[in-house]
């Protein structure tokens, strides 16, 4: 018996065919396109050809004076373009166990173009060498070269109109940060090195098109609308400011009666200016209102120049040139002792734990652009209320001129190397803990040994700080950076040998451990004076 199927069931079964056919096509397509695209993404080492195959292949062709190469990425990551140069950075992601095979995907202008890359042997030492991986783009008539620099820092691409960061720190989960800014040249003697420092403002645009400020946590460092790229350009070891920085955020932040932090933090980077490479800096954030926890009626205020405060948060429309605004000119007659009172009254005038730390900080990186006899610059004053009454909190920045090198109006970049030994004290005499020892109070010399105690069996032990110069090393020089750097800012303070690192610097810091401790003793010793 033949059954007779119905006109509509043919139309049912000969839909499900052709949707099984549409299916099939489209999951064809997609493995095609997959298939295809995996011949133009592989990983480095298949690139590489011998120095006989590079220059076979040159020799054959013209050098094209036009770029042949439109956008590169490394394991899905794009890499950033020296405009300058025609160079790329590639920035090594920390926990990638592909980091030294990268996937490579490399795009070009026009027609088609084929890759090639001089063997190389990517390990640490060509990190640190700053050698690069030679590339070249070819087709039938010319060829184009050029490198990727492989580098360990995040890189930094500030432009007229937004920050743009690779952030290559392990177990981050987005490795790009863009935000719209501004920027502009920060510093006072620094203003005039060819290598600026820079002031940085995180802003969004508001509804009327106006900028309007806003917070952003970069590198992992706490949220902030204002930033700072420092540039080191004095300093040859690119060092000292960045390292006296977290010292004192190590052993002094949150040791006041107030538990605010009271410090600060820098992150080495590349920066790339406008498309175009600047060299190694450090990005960190300014200690803020919200750091320093600034109420109604309390003030931070910053020291730039020997004689007054700027006011960066509290009431307005204050004077704070020193003399002249009362809550000022009480503390600095209190701490000299001027006016005849009591060290009860310097007592309550400052928070003590925090004096102190400000008074052997000071001491111990001999911070000559912090202390001149009885005034003080370079630091930040924190104005709280504390049981009816105001108590005043330091916090050194701009740490630069420390660790044996100071002021030199004769050296070209005003600094020298030199300018103190390790065994050289910078006495802080504008302090409530040099007048309560001129004042032979009871109680100092025992708070003051008692805190260095602690000092050096945590923060400022051998190990810790030889650890902390050890991974600063690596960050300065085994990046790969520093050696960049000095090619780029060639008039720049700088190592004569640039192998030698923080290994001088390390046998420096030591001494001045020693000299140190021999100081704190005769200071605290209970012999009399």
């Amino acid at each position: 018996m033949i059954m007779k199927i119905s006109y509509k069931t043919k139309s049912v079964i000969i839909n499900r065919i052709l949707l099984i056919i549409a299916n099939f096509l489209l999951i064809a397509t997609l493995c095609y396109v997959v298939f295809i695209n995996s011949l133009s993404v592989k990983p480095l080492s298949d690139f590489y050809v011998d120095e006989i195959e590079f220059n076979s292949i040159k020799s054959s062709r013209y050098n094209s004076v036009y770029p042949l190469v439109k956008e590169i990425s490394f394991n899905n990551f794009q890499l950033f373009e020296d405009e300058m140069s025609g160079n790329w950075f590639y920035s090594i992601v920390e926990d990638d166990k592909d980091a030294y095979n990268p996937l490579v995907k490399i795009s070009s202008y026009h027609g088609k173009i084929k890759y090639a890359a001089l063997k190389y042997d990517f390990s640490e030492y060509s990190i640190s060498h700053n050698i690069p991986i030679k590339f070249i783009a070819y087709n039938n008539t010319s060829y184009y070269t050029f490198d990727v620099i492989c580098t360990t820092l995040p890189i930094v691409n500030l432009t007229k109109e937004d920050i743009n960061i690779f952030d290559n720190r392990a177990g981050v989960k987005k490795r790009f940060f863009r935000s719209t800014s501004n920027y502009k040249i920060k510093g006072n003697a620094s203003r005039w090195f060819s290598k600026k420092t820079f002031k940085l403002r995180l802003h969004i645009f508001s509804p009327g098109n106006n900028p309007r400020k806003i917070s952003k946590s970069i590198l992992g460092m706490p949220s902030g609308s204002n930033w700072e790229l420092y540039a080191g350009y004095n300093d040859p070891l690119r060092i000292r400011n960045v390292f006296s920085a977290k010292l004192w955020s190590d052993c002094c932040s949150h040791n006041n009666v107030f538990d605010i932090n009271n410090s600060f933090e820098y992150k080495y980077i590349e920066l790339f200016l406008n498309n175009k490479y600047h060299g190694l800096y450090a990005i960190g954030y300014p200690l803020n209102r919200y750091l320093a926890d600034i109420k109604n009626n309390e003030y931070l205020l910053k020291k730039e120049t020997w004689y007054y405060y700027i006011l960066k948060a509290g009431p307005k429309n204050e004077n704070f040139v020193l003399g002249s605004n009362p809550i000022i000119k009480d503390f600095y007659e209190t701490i000299k002792g001027k006016n005849k009172k009591d060290n009860k009254e310097i007592y309550n005038a400052v928070d003590i734990g925090n004096s102190i730390d400000m008074w052997l900080f000071v001491n111990f990186i001999q911070g000559e652009d912090q202390t001149k006899d009885y005034l003080l610059n370079n630091h930040y004053l924190i104005i709280k209320k504390y049981m009816n009454r105001y108590k005043m909190i330091y916090t050194p920045w701009d740490m630069d001129q420390t660790w044996g090198f100071g002021f030199n109006s004769i050296m070209k970049n005003t600094t020298d190397e030199n300018a103190y030994k390790y065994s050289d004290n910078i006495i802080m005499k504008s302090s409530a803990v040099y007048t309560l020892l001129q004042n032979k109070d009871p109680k100092i010399k025992n708070l003051i040994k008692s805190r260095y105690s602690y000092l050096r069996k945590t923060s400022w032990s051998y190990e810790h700080i030889t650890n902390m110069l050890d991974n600063y090393e690596n960050e300065i020089y085994n990046s790969g950076a520093y050696q960049r750097d000095i090619i780029r800012w060639k008039n720049s303070n700088q190592l004569t040998d640039p192998n030698v690192k923080l290994s001088e610097f390390k046998k420096y810091i030591k001494k001045r451990i020693n000299v140190m401790d021999a100081y704190v003793d005769s200071i605290t010793s209970e012999k009399k004076d």
